[in-house]
């Protein structure tokens, strides 16, 4: 949970430069910030683990299940053009929960 919530704060402190129409961010070094709008939640059940990343590398964040296509949808395009490194991933197995209705 503290890696998680590391991440979080690393997410939304980074300088953006792509912002798609649902509040959704890539900073240069291609982790998509999901933004406010995304992790909306009221119990732990409403939020999804989704890689935040470009590149495939190991960083996730918690965002609204129900949010999960257009979440895909916005980080293709915000991903768009990302030419670097590619990682392959084994993600540790944590589950994601609602704190203060913030996923």
């Amino acid at each position: 949970m503290r890696n998680a919530l590391c991440l979080l704060v690393a997410l939304v402190a980074c300088a953006n430069e792509d912002t798609g129409p649902y509040g959704l961010r890539r900073d240069s070094d291609a982790i998509v910030d999901p933004g406010e709008a995304y992790r909306a939640c009221t119990r732990d059940a409403d939020c999804l683990l989704v890689n935040v990343t470009c590149n495939g590398c190991c960083a996730r964040a918690a965002i609204a299940a129900t949010l999960n296509e257009r979440f895909d949808e916005e980080k293709e395009a915000a991903c768009d053009g990302y030419r670097g490194a590619i990682c392959d991933c084994d993600f540790a197995k944590i589950a994601p929960a609602c704190v203060a209705n913030v996923c």
